[in-house]
Formats: structure tokens, C-alpha cells, sequence
């Protein structure tokens, strides 16, 4: 089965409303065009539409903790949508500046490339230092610091002194233009 297109910014903005000081979405009301529903008429189906929905706020917490939202029988997460609509163009990927996922305020958002936002990631679940990419080699007994940048793994040197080790790694991510919220 082909994959749905996404909704151009217009169709979101006609759709729904985002209120700029929460970041939150409401479903507006919708034309009859804008419905379907095999076995009613576009204008008993909208009228329905219309009294479940219209006014009333768009979206569900997804399990990895943003607001998920199906509009026009796509389902994408409300950040991307919220750029869409102001930035009048879909968004590669998005950045909470604050790095609170669910927080969809126009100004705390800002579209990005895949290397921009990983430059921002927090620190990975299975990180056993406590700093990303500082590890312990097992078989030299020394700290070792790396970093990953445009899709390779850097080597940034080997320590005795686990601060050392983060010193050298605080370096490359500023070195590199990766943000202090990157790791935390």
C-alpha cells in the first residue's frame, strides 16, 4: 500500500490551530472537502467531525514523550507539524531548544538537519561513565574520550585521569559546534 503524502502547510493551517504561548494544537472546523467516510455523505460526515472534534485539542502523548497527531490520515509528531505551519515548509527533522519533547512552542523549536540534532542527543541509555563518549577500556586500564561527528568516530585520546578524559571530549564537542544540552 502507498504511503500517504504529508498535508501541505495550508491544509494543516486550515485543519487546525496552533496557540503560540502553549505550543498546543486544536482541530478547527472542518469542510465538508475535507471529509470522508465510506457509507455517509462529505456533509453528514463533517457535521459529525464537527461536534466530536472541532475546538478540542489535537494530539496524544506518544510513548517516547511528544505529542502525536494524526492529521488527514497522517500520523506525525506535533513538533513537526508546528514548523510546517509557521515555517511553510515540512522541516527535515526539528530541535527542542529547551529539550522538553512534549514543549511545542513555536520559539522552542527550530528545524534542523539529522547532523544538527545529534549534536544535541542525550546521554545513551547504556552509558556506564556517566559522560558520553568517555569509556573505559577494560584491557589498557585508562579512560578512553571519542566522539562521533558526520558519521565517524573520532579518536581523541586515551587518559589515566577520567577528567582528563572529559576535558579532551568538552574540547571536540565545542570544537565540533555541539550544544551544551549534547550528552546531559
Amino acid at each position: 500500500m502507498a504511503k500517504r503524502p504529508l498535508p501541505t502547510p495550508e491544509q494543516l493551517r486550515q485543519v487546525l490551530r496552533c496557540d503560540p504561548e502553549t505550543g498546543k494544537l486544536y482541530w478547527r472546523v472542518r469542510k465538508p472537502e475535507l471529509c470522508f467516510h465510506p457509507g455517509r455523505s462529505r456533509e453528514k460526515e463533517a457535521a459529525r467531525w464537527n461536534r466530536q472534534f472541532a475546538g478540542t485539542e489535537a494530539g496524544t502523548l506518544h510513548t517516547r514523550g511528544y505529542i502525536s497527531v494524526n492529521v488527514l490520515g497522517v500520523r506525525t509528531f506535533a513538533h513537526r507539524v508546528v514548523r510546517a505551519m509557521f515555517d511553510d515548509e515540512w522541516p527535515v527533522e526539528v530541535d527542542h531548544l529547551n529539550g522538553i519533547k512534549d514543549d511545542n512552542r513555536p520559539c522552542n523549536l527550530r528545524a534542523v538537519t539529522h547532523a544538527e540534532n545529534m549534536r544535541n542527543v542525550g546521554r545513551p541509555r547504556n552509558n556506564t561513565s556517566g559522560r558520553t563518549g568517555v569509556t573505559w577500556s577494560k584491557a589498557r586500564q585508562k579512560w578512553v574520550a571519542q566522539i562521533k561527528v558526520g558519521g565517524r568516530t573520532r579518536y581523541l585520546g586515551i587518559r589515566r585521569d577520567f577528567a582528563n578524559a572529559v576535558a579532551l571530549r568538552e574540547a571536540a564537542e565545542v570544537q565540533y559546534g555541539f550544544t551544551d544540552r549534547h550528552g546531559r
